[in-house]
């Protein structure tokens, strides 16, 4: 049996790490204000900002040596705000709000709930390189990719028009939710500057369009 934690007047003592991972929720419920305001961008730039919180959180604590499973445990959950009620939430904004449209997203967003459960459990996964080099990878397809997906539908909705691009969104999320359940090894983003680049420059695109 596992130890018992030590005594305390809280139930877990959290650490700075902890408050980063925290602090993507709080902006996921920004987000999440936007969208009831109808602040379309704003919600897309506050939801980018979740994501920055989520994609150095672990790598926080890898390099400060903080990594526990309390941090993983409490990642999986608020990444349902940032990447599943979020998303699912501004998708609906934007028109994606028909029976279909939301049986397609009760399916996105199960499928994400599945996928996190089992990342809850196993963690992530070690392959085996060219060289012989273990390399960390995700079990299914990870819950990530659908801010990219909502960045994405902002320009088709805009350049082709709702009655085209609800279509597309509803096969993209069917294919997406299927993917998070493949069992196969998934891409792990693994070069800090690049995630930081990335992910800051579609905030800072979402809040200049909201300005």
């Amino acid at each position: 049996m596992p130890s018992p934690p030590p005594k305390s007047r809280f139930i877990v003592r959290l650490n700075w790490v902890d408050a980063v991972t925290l602090g993507g929720l709080l902006l996921a419920l920004k987000s999440l204000l936007a969208i009831a305001h109808r602040q379309v961008e704003l919600a897309l730039g506050l939801l980018f900002l979740a994501v920055l919180c989520d994609a150095f959180d672990g790598v926080l604590a890898r390099r400060h040596g903080m990594a526990r499973d309390f941090g993983r445990y409490l990642d999986s959950f608020i990444d349902v705000f940032i990447y599943l009620i979020t998303p699912a939430a501004w998708f609906h904004l934007m028109g994606f709000d028909t029976p279909w449209a939301l049986a397609i997203l009760a399916i996105f967003i199960a499928a994400g709930l599945i996928r996190l459960s089992v990342f809850n459990s196993i963690g992530n996964i070690e392959v085996q390189t060219a060289d012989r080099s273990g390399k960390l990878a995700y079990l299914g397809m990870p819950v990530f990719w659908a801010a990219f997906v909502a960045a994405g539908y902002y320009p088709l909705h805009g350049l082709a028009g709702p009655d085209l691009a609800r279509p597309v969104l509803g096969l993209v999320l069917l294919v997406y939710a299927a993917l998070m359940l493949h069992r196969a090894d998934y891409w792990k983003p693994h070069h800090p500057g690049l995630m930081l680049g990335a992910i800051g420059a579609t905030s800072a695109t979402f809040f200049c369009l909201a300005a």
